[in-house]
């Protein structure tokens, strides 16, 4: 629960022998002291006090502990207790300038203890947080940072992750703004809500069990299976504040050390705010999500995703705001009412979830997308590297051809993921028969996006032999900042998420941004006449044509010759639930 803002307290009961543990976490910069008064509760004492009072002093980011346990064991307590939290006034940090933070990279550097393991290639200093860019808030927070080891910030009795299939959450708070964006949040806390996916992403050789704490973390960089080795020290505030990143309440290191991984992985903590919720998770489950169906109200979408739900996979949505989206986490699904959604967004740095419901007439104007990642028991997982030839130069009818052999019934999910954005990309699935003859697989849980970099369908199978296809694909070298600028635009002006530009579009985008200027269906007509269009509305091309009309050197112009890539890498990967012999192999079909 909240004390107050920013303040979370934290109880643990312990029946046999009677205790009950308070654990006080401040998730801001600013230090406080906490009081709590148990005057009013019988047949109890404060563990270590000589009084019903427990006082704590609250650095930044740090935390307090104490227990109450009972003075007779065998008779029973009542608890009382009242909480007085007040503020102390520090000191304000100056901003510094560039050659001040060079100097306090150096003092860390001085600062650091050599007893521990130290990871040269992502050393524990201020060049660990990336390119700070013009961002005045964290060259103000860096001055303040030290880094220490999670040795000496928590006891031994913490482990990385809970080791108790019966604990169904692990809560995480704090973390600051500065270094922790609101898809990092996001990540993290999707992957807390589900422990058992922890299993997957810590090495059994983790340094826990030896002397130089190495921890190493099991991540995917473009669909690759890497393993990241990261050294125990976090960022802090100042010499006696805790932890500036999330942390988790119930005793467990495993988001400060995925979230330190992932850093390495995208060369930074700061450039971790390019990066999106759904591609951090693509990158810790080694596959993406999956567009489990159509936005809609319709009983029968949402019966398919309560399904999901009860076989425990990850679904979410995402959800319009006035920012942009945000991602939620679904955690009920009725046909009869609607959808209950915890969501993180990037206001709420100080609480750590936030439960909303969406009426089910709501649903179509609220939700942006369904997705999922699913949750395959123990699977067997085989990556394979393979080049696709250009669509343009693809003779066959397809780019890249894999057999399959499963000797048992099982749930199968495959993903593609490119080298690059690539467009039309697709997965077929046949069934050969015992005279083989190929049948096609109904899969509808797949996501083929129109500009992506990845691909998966999921389908239950039963045993025999099979023949999946990925579809020809075409690519561009091009990724310059106009065309992302367009991207992002269109991204923008296309609010039901259709894919093209519609009257209806246009016309808000000239309410809000033209003063109100009328957009007739004449001058639509032309726009779709003159620029690329599908019948309905502007397609991509057909914006960018539009805004780059009168430019002689335009990314459109030269996009046209830069389809010439003779192949790019392509990683596919199979995951399937039969712990028995699976064949995967790749067939030249060239």
């Amino acid at each position: 629960m909240d004390i107050t803002d920013g303040i979370v307290c934290v109880t643990k009961l312990t029946e046999l022998p009677w205790r009950l543990d308070y654990t006080i976490e401040n998730t801001t910069a600013h230090a406080y002291e906490v009081d709590l008064d148990f005057a009013g509760s019988s047949n109890l004492v404060v563990v270590r006090e000589d009084s019903l009072v427990f006082r704590g002093s609250l650095r930044p980011y740090a935390r307090v502990t104490t227990a109450i346990v009972r003075v007779h064991p065998a008779e029973r307590c009542a608890v009382c207790v009242n909480y007085y939290v007040r503020r102390i006034e520090e000191a304000a940090v100056d901003s510094l300038d560039d050659s001040a933070l060079d100097q306090a990279g150096t003092a860390t550097d001085d600062a650091c203890i050599d007893a521990f393991f130290h990871d040269p290639t992502f050393p524990p200093t201020p060049t660990c947080l990336g390119e700070l860019g013009g961002a005045p808030a964290t060259k103000r927070l860096v001055p303040t940072l030290t880094w220490t080891h999670l040795s000496s910030l928590y006891p031994s009795s913490w482990t990385i992750f809970p080791r108790s299939p019966t604990i169904p959450t692990s809560t995480l708070c704090g973390g600051d703004p500065t270094l922790v964006s609101a898809d990092t949040r996001s990540a993290l806390q999707f992957i807390g809500s589900r422990p058992s996916f922890l299993t997957a992403l810590f090495s059994q050789t983790n340094g826990v069990n030896g002397h130089d704490h190495r921890y190493v973390v099991c991540l995917h960089h473009d669909g690759k299976p890497v393993r990241v080795t990261v050294d125990g020290y976090v960022p802090c505030f100042g010499q006696t504040g805790g932890p500036v990143l999330m942390k988790c309440i119930s005793g467990h290191l495993w988001p400060l050390l995925l979230h330190k991984a992932l850093a390495k992985l995208y060369g930074g903590y700061v450039p971790m705010f390019q990066v999106s919720a759904l591609q951090l998770l693509e990158d810790i489950f080694g596959y993406p999500s999956v567009d489990v169906c159509a936005v809609g109200a319709r009983a029968t979408t949402i019966a398919a995703v309560a399904n999901l739900l009860r076989q425990g996979h990850l679904v979410g949505v995402t959800v319009s705001a006035s920012s942009g989206s945000r991602h939620g986490l679904l955690v009920n699904a009725n046909p009869s009412t609607g959808l209950t959604i915890r969501s993180y967004p990037a206001d709420q740095a100080l609480r750590s979830d936030i439960i909303t419901t969406v009426a089910l007439q709501d649903i179509p104007s609220a939700l942006r997308a369904w997705w999922c990642f699913p949750q395959l028991s123990r699977p067997q997982q085989v990556v394979r590297r393979c080049f696709v030839v250009d669509a343009t130069a693809c003779t066959s009818a397809s780019a890249a051809m894999f057999a399959w052999s499963i000797p048992s019934p099982c749930t199968v999910m495959v993903s593609a993921t490119y080298d690059q954005h690539v467009h039309d990309a697709g997965i077929s699935i046949l069934h050969v028969s015992p005279s083989n003859h190929l049948t096609p697989v109904k899969a509808t849980s797949t996501k083929q996006g129109i500009r992506a970099r990845s691909c998966s369908i999921v389908l239950s199978v039963e045993p025999g032999e099979y023949v999946m296809a990925l579809k020809p694909v075409r690519w561009s070298t091009l990724e310059s900042p106009t065309r992302n600028r367009m991207d992002r635009m269109f991204d923008m002006l296309d609010a039901d998420v259709d894919d093209r530009l519609s009257l209806q579009d246009l016309e808000r985008f000239m309410t809000v941004y033209e003063d109100g200027l009328p957009l007739s269906t004449r001058s639509f007509a032309w726009l779709m006449e003159q620029f690329d269009s599908d019948g309905i509305g502007l397609t991509r091309k057909g914006l960018g044509d539009l805004y780059t009309a009168n430019q002689l050197d335009t990314w459109l112009d030269r996009e046209k010759a830069v389809w010439d890539e003779p192949s790019i890498p392509c990683m596919v990967n199979f995951q399937c639930t039969c712990m028995e012999d699976v064949v995967f192999v790749q067939v030249d079909h060239r």
